[in-house]
């Protein structure tokens, strides 16, 4: 990789300006490879203080230059949610690349093999961008910006509630094979499928027969995840089969849901 230009800005004005000029956040550096080869403009945002977890009355917020290993062992991250997004992150190849990688990386290029991107949006995570203000991460991987922002924060809402993570990699250190999340918070449940191998997706249909039924019993969940193939679509690739994804997802999906059902 070539970088003609290293820029640090000291301001987040200044780092939004070099953005919207041509120039490329670098973020914690660890998807380099997945960048252009040659970078004009590098834009290094460490110094603007966005490697801050951080809490309010109503909300848990991540800044986005917070690596997935912060995240992973940070208390109040891990005590949220049966820790489902600190689970996440530590599923997330080594602890070397967890140390530089960092969480806005992966939720502003909605990467397809994605570990973070699935569990934050069975949360219903919120997205803070510098120009846009606040969105919904589920607004956001639907619809991006057609114009570049900064993103400044993944903001959690307090909630007590149950949740489940669960992947399928080759190897530990492999990019998942399927990943899937889930989620209930008084009697709700958000259900997402990520690395099918597409970003990470709701099950609108599995949810709303979940959330309209009075009871869930064992014999329920088997019917209705059976349906989920209606919410999403797989593809194949060299880690797996659109059909292959199809079945693991199911199995993944029934066994976070007897896990976290009321």
């Amino acid at each position: 990789m070539k970088i003609h230009n290293y820029m640090k800005p000291s301001s987040r004005e200044e780092a939004y300006e070099l953005l919207i000029d041509g120039g490329q956040i670098i973020g914690g550096g660890a998807w380099l490879k997945l960048m252009p080869k040659t970078i004009e403009n590098a834009i290094d945002i460490s110094g603007l203080g966005l490697d801050q977890i951080t809490t309010t009355d109503t909300s848990i917020r991540i800044g986005s230059m917070t690596t997935l290993r912060m995240i992973e062992t940070n208390e109040i991250i891990s005590g949220f949610m049966d820790g489902i997004v600190s689970d996440a992150a530590s599923h997330i190849m080594g602890v070397t690349l967890r140390n530089i990688a960092s969480i806005g990386g992966s939720v502003v290029n909605r990467f397809g093999f994605s570990d973070m991107l699935t569990p934050l949006l069975a949360i219903g995570a919120s997205l803070h961008f510098y120009k846009h203000g606040i969105i919904s991460l589920e607004g956001y991987l639907s619809n991006p910006f057609k114009d570049k922002d900064l993103l400044i924060e993944i903001i959690l809402d307090k909630q007590v509630g149950k949740a489940c993570y669960s992947s399928v990699k080759k190897t530990s250190t492999d990019f998942p094979v399927i990943n899937v999340a889930v989620s209930q918070v008084d009697g709700i449940y958000r259900v997402a499928v990520g690395a099918r191998p597409g970003v990470a997706k709701l099950a609108p249909k599995l949810m709303l027969q979940l959330n309209g039924a009075d009871m869930l019993e064992e014999a329920d969940i088997e019917t209705m995840v059976a349906e989920l193939n209606e919410d999403i679509v797989y593809g194949s690739n060299s880690r797996g089969s659109a059909s292959y994804r199809s079945h693991i997802a199911q199995t993944l999906v029934k066994r976070c849901l007897k896990e976290v059902v009321r």
